[in-house]
């Protein structure tokens, strides 16, 4: 990213040889990102400045709408603004919309769960489809031919923050943003190189190192709830079709917020909740649509482990939450 900030300082929509340059930069990255999440054509991606603007585009464009009970914020808001209806969901598939609708939107993966979750059904039911693929994007496979579009950020893959992209099955989406020609003419505004080219490599270390990383994290996995199952009254919110990098547990009897201060005293960085959500206090509308009971929604923390976790780390957390949770109980009794 580097050159960009300095040297090469460049406007990509610039005809001088500093803005040409800076263009082709702007294009290597976008080639490398659609190459790591599959994408046959690079021209399908534009980006944006993350998955939340993403998100609002993709639902402002389509109504009725309907999603599914497992969103993240970026999706439940701008749907309930639109009126959009709530999908049904049982035997792990989600039931056709009530209401005629021109749009249903499935998160690929929960933000809060890691439970991934298929549109495929719907989509071939002849249904447009929106996916927010921000926890697979570049890490996890993931069949784009099932979607129209899809929204994602590049923070989660390591990129730099503020930088995400859309992509479009079909340039089918009105403009967002208006007073300029980027992005095809859907997306006014002068792009962020730097952070651009940072999601490109971001996105390329990722796809590379995919099966590594998922190896590594599924060991982690499993030595962690292994360890934190010897806790009493200790539940793992999970399904089979589980991404294994993130860890949703509830505690009966015991607020999830005091388990995120206690972990923060003792060094490790986990949540409540979604990290957009972290200053509600009102409990989970994903653990809720789960089924979970109000204690143990309350009682919920996410955990989330990346490349730089070590075993030594994870044994160490395992440990921090069980003797945290033991003398949280004793605090009550």
């Amino acid at each position: 990213m580097m050159p960009y900030l300095g040297s090469d300082f460049g406007n990509a929509h610039s005809q001088h040889e500093w803005g040409r340059a800076a263009a082709r930069a702007v294009e290597h990255a976008r080639e490398r990102i659609a190459l790591a999440i599959g994408c046959e054509d690079a021209s399908q991606i534009i980006f944006t400045s993350g998955a939340t603007e993403s998100n609002n585009w993709v639902l402002s464009q389509f109504r009725p709408g309907a999603i599914s009970p497992f969103e993240h914020d970026s999706v439940r808001e701008p749907a309930a603004a639109e009126g959009y209806q709530i999908l049904s969901f049982s035997d792990g598939n989600f039931e056709s919309p009530a209401e005629e609708c021109e749009l249903v939107s499935i998160i690929g993966a929960s933000n809060e769960t890691g439970i991934r979750y298929s549109a495929q059904s719907l989509a071939r039911k002849g249904l447009k489809v929106h996916s927010d693929i921000t926890q697979i994007a570049t890490k996890y496979s993931f069949d784009l031919g099932e979607i129209d579009f899809a929204s994602f950020s590049a923070h989660k893959f390591y990129g730099p923050k503020g930088v995400g992209c859309i992509y479009m099955q079909q340039p089918s989406l009105s403009s967002f943003h208006l007073g300029g020609h980027q992005e095809c003419g859907l997306r006014a505004g002068t792009l962020n190189v730097p952070g651009i080219v940072g999601t490109g490599l971001a996105a390329q270390i990722a796809y590379e190192e995919r099966d590594q990383f998922n190896k590594k994290i599924c060991g982690l996995r499993s030595q962690f709830i292994e360890s934190i199952s010897m806790a009493r009254d200790v539940q793992i919110n999970e399904s089979t079709n589980q991404l294994p990098n993130i860890i949703s547990l509830s505690v009966a009897g015991i607020e999830g917020e005091s388990l995120v201060f206690e972990a923060d005293r003792r060094g490790f960085a986990i949540s409540s909740g979604a990290a957009c959500s972290s200053g509600s206090t009102e409990p989970s509308p994903v653990l809720k649509a789960m089924g979970l009971s109000e204690e143990l929604n309350r009682g919920s923390v996410r955990i989330s482990m990346g490349r730089t976790n070590t075993a030594k780390a994870v044994k160490d957390l395992a440990q921090t939450l069980k003797a945290s949770i033991e003398q949280l109980r004793n605090l009550r009794s």
